[in-house]
């Protein structure tokens, strides 16, 4: 049986920086991971920032898989630090894994886990953290952030999906993206259920106080009946979780092959030679540049076709 949380309501204050970005979906397949790797591509291209990049999905970890083209045997990850039983120390020595995007650009990436992880239990350790002592996990989490903010400009966040029952109960889901995030991008997939279930009580009263700072209805089909059908049925959903920015991105083939690993030998596109044949870079060209600048000039400002 999973814990009973100490407070019924219990809601994290999220962090008043809109440079620490968290990545979240509602359901796996939505291009979290690839929304990821591109905005922090592109901040780290564009303004020349240090930028670190978080794997949290310990069940599907693809940002570490993409970065490092498989699981690495061994070394610093998310989950020795987390687990760690001299917690500071770990946070004191902490050294992230610096990723080629392009020749004149990189990310620095905190991978999920290891080989070395998987094999000596310390997987199991970080769930029996989370589950058993979550407002420990939760105050580790939020001081490992807190941490590379000295080190870093921007913090990006690649969440597990928030509504994942794998990883326990919803709150705690929700409490470790309040946590972690001052700035929220909701990756969601074109479909009914998708608005419906971000527009619900299930979720959208607990985003409250935590800047969204996008709202992107990823891999729309090009025509433009099915983009217009997407900003009808989407509009409302983001006026009502009061998102910065809403983005509608038609289907990319590109985006698409890098994320689903075909694409081997690229971490991002948008910094990449591949960029022209992108339908969708210059729509995150714009939307970085609105994080950098942080314009926050009116609710809901569209970027897409």
């Amino acid at each position: 049986m999973l814990p009973l949380f100490k407070k019924k309501e219990w809601l994290e204050e999220p962090w008043d920086d809109y440079k620490i970005i968290g990545f979240g979906s509602t359901k796996g397949g939505a291009g979290r991971t690839t929304m990821t790797i591109e905005i922090a591509s592109l901040i780290a291209f564009i303004k020349e920032a240090r930028v670190a990049v978080i794997d949290w999905d310990v069940i599907n970890p693809r940002l570490t898989q993409r970065a490092f083209k498989s699981l690495p045997l061994r070394g610093q990850t998310l989950v020795k630090i987390i687990t760690s039983k001299d917690f500071k120390k770990a946070l004191k020595n902490i050294s992230l894994h610096s990723v080629s995007l392009s020749p004149t650009s990189k990310i620095d990436v905190l991978p999920a886990l290891s080989y070395e992880d998987i094999d000596k239990g310390i997987v199991d350790e970080y769930f029996n953290l989370m589950y058993e002592k979550p407002e420990e996990y939760i105050k580790r989490c939020k001081e490992l952030v807190a941490t590379l903010k000295t080190e870093y400009e921007y913090i990006m966040n690649d969440y597990p999906a928030i509504t994942w029952v794998a990883l326990g109960p919803l709150s705690l889901s929700i409490n470790h993206v309040r946590a972690t995030a001052g700035n929220l991008v909701m990756v969601v997939d074109p479909s009914p259920w998708s608005a419906e279930l971000l527009n619900s009580n299930l979720i959208h009263p607990k985003l409250k106080g935590l800047r969204v700072g996008a709202l992107v209805v990823n891999m729309v089909r090009p025509a433009m009946d099915a983009v217009n059908w997407a900003k009808s049925v989407f509009s409302p959903v983001c006026e009502r979780i009061e998102a910065d920015n809403f983005v509608v991105l038609p289907f990319d083939v590109p985006l698409y092959e890098a994320g689903i690993g075909e694409l081997k030998s690229l971490v991002s596109v948008s910094v990449s030679p591949l960029k022209h044949k992108s339908r969708s870079a210059r729509y995150l060209y714009t939307l970085a540049d609105r994080f950098i600048h942080d314009y926050r000039d009116k609710k809901c400002f569209y970027i897409g076709p």
